[in-house]
């Protein structure tokens, strides 16, 4: 009964209510009760002061008060008059509305039945006192409060139920266009149900989640369609290869052929299939516990890696690489990095050009940028190169090895430990630069060494 938010805030503003309507009808009648009370104790004092004149008069106790007693204020309110001596004889008692002779106000039982008003005459000779009875308690006016309270309870429930009803009628019709939304339509546009500001922004916060839902709903599509044909084609090729040389007896020398270029492809597949499950890993955060790792020993080993590479292409080296930086990572992500950023510039670098490399550190950050020289007549769209599987038309060539995976890897390894990659064109280079914050605190900075810069390796090795 009480799932609905609705009924929830309903039952809670009732059970709030109640109470306080409780707490206020006690508290009025309670100041009623005590007003009342009062009343009658002023009235009852002010015909005792008429008995104390009377008194005053030499026949008081013949004629003078039970002329009063007999009075229409008296009749009205059933007042009796007893006076008592200083031995506290009674010496008069009136016989309208006689009270009882050995009424002893004084006492608690008989204050709850009575109501007394005393007073002295002839200097304190003679005392007086008025009694009536009390009424009985009027159960009239906390019948009509407790009808009452029952009513504005039951008036304010239906009230609460309503608008609370009303408040939230824009949450059911926003909850209708939501589930329009699904995994093919993730494009639905939803629109405010009402004007209120609080609705419109969370109309705008969803709207805002759907397009990046959207957006990675997309480029995972793009991602499994690119997975799709990069497997396909060394698998296709595979298959050629091997259907081909079983269609008929060949020459050892034929075999040798097949048998080459069929473990070319594997290693292709290999390859791929390696990119694509530590992509994975990363995004996946799979991935160990971060570590203290050396950047400038993860560089030069990567530089190691790709020196047949760059003899092959005649590239000219300039490094600079500041020794002994330390990061925190996981320890394969900062070599993944720095190998593929390097890699990537030596293999689509042009022929014969010059490679950059430089590693610094300052007291707000760390950073690697690696340059190759590229014509600027053939652009590269530096928005979609870090997208798995993205490579540009010049690049699509068998000689440079590569699956599409390196830079969507660096992106993806950036990410997972809080570094910044980017990756401009310009005065006919492309510079990849990433930014891996501030560096670590060193207890003694002493150890800290001058950085080496000019040619690290000669222009061929």
């Amino acid at each position: 009964m009480l799932k609905s938010m609705r009924s929830r805030m309903t039952t809670w503003f009732v059970l709030l209510l109640a109470p306080f309507l409780l707490v206020t009808s006690y508290f009025l009648l309670t100041v009623t009760k005590t007003a009342a009370e009062n009343d009658a104790q002023e009235s009852l004092d002010k015909l005792r002061d008429q008995a104390v004149v009377a008194m005053k008069s030499p026949d008081w106790k013949t004629i003078k008060l039970e002329q009063l007693a007999e009075g229409k204020p008296f009749r009205d309110q059933q007042v009796g008059i007893i006076v008592r001596d200083a031995q506290r004889e009674v010496v008069f008692r009136s016989v309208t509305n006689a009270p009882p002779i050995d009424l002893d106000p004084r006492k608690k039982e008989v204050r709850e039945k009575w109501r007394a008003s005393f007073g002295r005459v002839e200097n304190g000779k003679y005392g007086v006192i008025l009694i009536e009875p009390r009424k009985p308690v009027n159960r009239a006016l906390p019948n009509m409060m407790f009808g009452l309270s029952i009513i504005v309870i039951g008036a304010v429930g239906a009230g609460a139920w309503l608008m609370v009803g009303r408040v939230l009628s824009p949450i059911r019709a926003l909850a209708r266009q939501t589930s329009h939304a699904s995994a093919d339509q993730l494009s639905v546009r939803l629109e405010s149900p009402s004007k209120d500001v609080e609705m419109c922004d969370l109309v705008d916060t969803m709207n805002g989640l759907l397009e990046r839902v959207y957006e990675t709903a997309e480029i995972k599509g793009r991602f499994y369609a690119a997975a799709s044909h990069e497997l396909r084609t060394p698998l296709q090729a595979l298959s050629g290869h091997l259907e081909l040389a079983s269609s008929r007896k060949r020459s050892a020398e034929e075999y040798e052929a097949v048998v080459k270029e069929s473990y070319t492809q594997t290693r292709r597949l290999i390859s791929l299939v390696q990119g694509l499950l530590f992509l994975h890993q990363v995004d996946s955060r799979t991935h160990s516990s971060q570590s203290t790792v050396n950047l400038s020993e993860s560089c030069e080993s990567a530089l190691e890696m790709m020196t047949n590479l760059m003899v092959s292409r005649n590239l000219q080296l300039k490094e600079s690489l500041e020794p002994n930086i330390e990061i925190s990572a996981v320890p394969s992500h900062a070599e993944v990095l720095a190998r593929n950023l390097i890699e990537n510039a030596v293999k689509y670098g042009t022929e014969g050009g010059e490679i950059s490399i430089t590693l610094k550190s300052d007291s707000d950050q760390i950073l690697l940028e690696v340059i190759n020289d590229h014509p600027d007549n053939v652009k590269i769209a530096t928005e979609n190169v870090f997208e798995p599987f993205y490579r540009d038309d010049t690049s699509r060539n068998s000689k440079t090895g590569g699956n599409g995976l390196g830079l969507a890897i660096c992106r993806a390894v950036s990410n997972a430990n809080g570094w910044e990659v980017s990756l401009h064109q310009e005065n006919g280079k492309i510079r990849a630069t990433v930014n891996f914050g501030a560096p670590m605190s060193s207890n003694d900075p002493k150890t800290k060494k001058k950085a080496v810069t000019g040619v690290g390796r000669p222009a061929t090795v």
